[in-house]
């Protein structure tokens, strides 16, 4: 009979889980830079101020949206009954 391979500690799921949040959210981030940049060689926020303001949004959510994962997305966050490494004896 086998042995099961051992289990990741949820510190090391969450770890994972938010270096993988943060790759996609950098590439959006590094998406939306290009784009604006297209944009402004071609004058397009000053024909469409809007525009200009669509893209200061995107960076700002994605800054919060990395607050956020930094923030919540821990073990100690979602399972706070699940001893912290540094707490133990």
């Amino acid at each position: 009979m086998k042995a099961s391979p051992p289990q990741p500690s949820p510190e090391q799921l969450t770890r994972d889980l938010r270096h993988d949040l943060r790759n996609r959210l950098t590439a959006i981030r590094n998406a939306a830079f290009y784009i604006q940049r297209k944009a402004e060689r071609v004058g397009l926020p000053d024909d469409e101020p809007r525009v200009k303001r669509f893209f200061e949004l995107i960076i700002e959510q994605l800054d919060e949206a990395d607050d956020a994962i930094a923030s919540r997305l821990t073990a100690e966050f979602l399972l706070p009954s699940h001893p912290n490494k540094t707490q133990q004896d």
